[in-house]
């Protein structure tokens, strides 16, 4: 008797996006981690070790967004921070998507 196979689709596992690093999502005015880090952003700069702007459309920093974990993996930073989201139809997924690879959102 053989089990069956189970498949998994992507963007269904908790984690779906690259980094090995605490990810933390944070809401405009919210403090950021403590050490050294990553701030992403889209309307909200702050100092950072890296202060790292991203497009302001939800297609564009999708596109973007999994690059930039990836090159933020190998840098010597202690935790990347990403601006949270708007609640709006459009940015559904990316949102999502942070929340799954969120250390604390």
């Amino acid at each position: 008797m053989s089990l069956p196979r189970v498949l998994t689709v992507p963007g269904t596992t908790r984690k779906t996006l690259p980094s090995r690093k605490p990810l933390y999502l944070v809401d405009r005015g919210d403090p950021l981690p403590a050490g050294s880090g990553a701030y992403l952003w889209r309307l909200d700069p702050r100092p950072a070790e890296l202060s790292i702007q991203m497009p302001g459309q939800p297609i564009e920093f999708a596109a973007r967004l999994y690059g930039t974990l990836h090159e933020l993996d190998h840098r010597d930073v202690d935790w990347i921070a990403v601006e949270r989201p708007p609640e709006d139809r459009a940015w559904e997924a990316v949102a999502d998507r942070l929340r799954r690879a969120a250390t604390v959102s």
